[in-house]
């Protein structure tokens, strides 16, 4: 039932300076592991802008698009979606409110190692949100147990009667100890 990245969209954010073969070691895992990459350009129609077409985002150095990018980086990690970072990329998901993690690495780091792990994590990441997502389809809502007084063992309502007596305190009394009764 789990996919990993089969058939995934992946967005690429590169800086314009970017290594081609940096890059291409990146798409290679991506692609290896079933990923479909898309390379998202600032020349690109204003649609492929956003974090619903794609299951996670990759940025590789610092990509031209400062605030386009930024804007991407923020959508991806509102709706909970992976965001990878690779080098200066690391400092835009920073600025965009992400914190560096499993999915982040500085350029000392080989390309391919990142490329090799970021495919692998992606992989459970992904299959980890499809999980959450078939799980909360698969139970649904209902009433929240009950916390009103009656069910925690108080009277049900005030001022209907329920034949127990109070000292008007919302305490049983006990006629005979000289208590008021009602």
């Amino acid at each position: 039932m789990q996919r990993g990245l089969d058939g995934r969209r992946i967005a690429l954010l590169a800086a314009p300076d970017a290594d081609e073969a940096e890059m291409s070691s990146v798409i290679t895992a991506l692609e290896g592991a079933g990923a479909h990459v898309h390379r998202v350009r600032d020349a690109d129609m204003e649609e492929r802008w956003h974090s619903g077409m794609y299951a996670a985002l990759v940025l590789l150095g610092e990509p031209a698009a400062g605030a386009r990018a930024r804007q991407l980086a923020r959508e991806f990690l509102v709706v909970d979606k992976p965001v990878a970072a690779y080098g200066d990329g690391a400092q835009l998901l920073l600025e965009s409110g992400g914190e560096l993690g499993v999915l982040t690495a500085g350029a000392d780091v080989p390309v391919s190692a990142f490329a090799d792990r970021l495919a692998q994590q992606l992989m459970r990441v992904l299959e980890e949100h499809q999980v959450d997502e078939m799980s909360e389809m698969s139970f649904p809502a209902s009433d929240p147990p009950s916390v009103s007084p009656s069910s925690l063992g108080g009277r049900a309502t005030p001022g209907i009667d329920t034949g127990e007596r109070t000292n008007g305190m919302g305490r049983a009394s006990d006629p005979g100890a000289g208590g008021e009764s009602r």
